[in-house]
């Protein structure tokens, strides 16, 4: 029986980032073809549940995105390099106070 797809789901919390980060690690590694074709899926979890109801709560990109955002934005710095102007300082500059 040829394998067709590979499906495969961890839990939302740091653990299941680690283990899905380990598995397709492994599956890069051990078995790139299988990739290449197509042939894995990863199953994204839900955020969280909800504990009145016991139901989990599935991503909604227009609610969750400004949260995302922040969280994947917070302590980041943009630095601009471009024609050999770094930091606000140009290239000629820097060989001529030498």
């Amino acid at each position: 029986m040829p394998l067709r797809q590979i499906i495969f789901l961890t839990d939302a919390d740091v653990d299941g980032q680690h283990i899905r980060t380990l598995l397709l690690t492994f599956f890069y590694r051990q078995m790139r073809k299988l990739i290449e074709a197509g042939f894995l899926y990863v199953a994204r979890p839900p955020f969280s549940s909800d504990a009145e109801e016991e139901r989990p709560l599935c991503p909604d990109p227009r609610r969750d995105e400004p949260e995302l955002m922040r969280r994947g934005l917070d302590g980041t710095k943009l630095s601009v390099v471009s024609r050999g102007v770094v930091g606000g300082e140009s290239s000629n500059r820097r060989r001529s106070s030498r």
